[in-house]
């Protein structure tokens, strides 16, 4: 999967606790937090984050980022879809009925 991430925006930290992530930066600046871990990348960077360990990352560019992620096994992508239905209506309880969806999927935000 593909995305662009807008200045300082990122996911909230959360777990998958059924599949691994990785990530490909293909533009501009992201800064990683992988368990303890602080990992700054640009285009060409490769990032692996282990089920069962926390994660999220930033974009700290000036500008927009893209970003290339890509799960193992590639079973979550069910829940983006589902999940993209919730924020694009935007109702008032949106934030609580996605992380409901994500939790059904394996993913615990923390």
């Amino acid at each position: 999967m593909e995305g662009e991430i807008l200045v300082g925006e990122g996911p909230p930290l959360h777990i998958h606790h059924r599949e691994d992530e990785y990530f490909h930066v293909l533009a501009g600046e992201i800064e990683f937090y992988i368990g303890e871990e602080t990992i700054r990348g640009t285009a060409g960077t490769w990032v692996f984050a282990p089920r069962y360990i926390k994660h999220s990352y930033r974009n700290v560019n000036s500008t927009g980022a893209r970003l290339e992620f890509g799960f193992q096994p590639a079973v979550i992508e069910f829940c983006f879809q589902e999940v993209g239905k919730v924020i694009v209506v935007e109702e008032p309880d949106w934030a609580d009925q996605a992380a409901s969806i994500a939790n059904k999927c394996g993913v615990e935000f923390l």
